[in-house]
């Protein structure tokens, strides 16, 4: 299928969704233009559309893996929301049904307005970015993020959950579509990272989403001991 074709496609059946997030559409072809397929907007685009099955939700997935080693009662920030806050406006609804607990999305790309219940902010994390007033840091596979994430997290000496992607962000390695074995390397690379990173009442654990959902990736959980 060409590029026109995609995107006539693309129109055909998403277009009126966009209607009240005018800047998505322009940054979803501008990917395909570029050659980069954006799976982060596509899944969230799915999502908020209701038209991604249950048994594909890999928010679902990673939300699961969360609740097992942390508790949601707490003040709870995602790191890398993406254009659309999937994972925080999961989190905000197992809030309020337990009456307790915050919850902020941070992304420079974020274009929907600012919610009533979750704190939207438009920015990007720094190493030394100030993060006193969360409690749990999450973020699914946040791509240049990861690292300063793994950084703040230790500054504020804070539990986190995070699902590594699949690209490469180091300048020594080819920073798109690479082979796996590239991959692995690089992941096994940021997995080193985060366990010289951990305080001495901190403890590192390492799951993937079920084969279900067919992404194999490394989710890194910091927990106290």
């Amino acid at each position: 299928m060409t590029k026109k074709e995609k995107l006539y496609y693309y129109r055909k059946y998403f277009g009126k969704f966009y209607e009240q997030y005018p800047g998505l559409l322009s940054l979803i072809e501008k990917s395909i233009h570029e050659d980069f397929y954006r799976t982060d907007a596509v899944r969230q685009v799915a999502y908020a559309t209701h038209m991604l099955p249950e048994e594909y939700n890999f928010y679902k997935g990673f939300l699961e893996i969360i609740k097992k080693y942390h508790s949601l009662d707490q003040n709870i920030c995602e790191i890398g929301a993406g254009f659309y806050p999937v994972l925080s406006r999961m989190i905000l609804k197992e809030q309020e049904l337990l009456q307790k607990g915050s919850i902020t999305a941070i992304d420079p790309d974020l274009i929907v307005p600012n919610h009533s219940k979750i704190k939207i902010k438009k920015d990007i994390i720094e190493s030394n970015t100030n993060m006193e007033e969360y409690d749990l840091l999450l973020a699914y596979m946040p791509c240049e993020a990861t690292i300063p994430m793994i950084d703040v997290a230790k500054c504020h000496h804070l539990p986190y959950v995070l699902a590594l992607c699949g690209c490469i962000h180091d300048a020594s390695y080819i920073p798109y579509y690479p082979d796996a074995p590239q991959v692995k390397r690089y992941q096994a690379s940021i997995i080193d990272y985060a366990k010289k990173n951990l305080e001495e009442n901190m403890e590192l654990k390492i799951e993937t989403l079920s084969e279900q959902y067919e992404v194999d990736y490394p989710i890194l959980i910091k927990k106290r001991k």
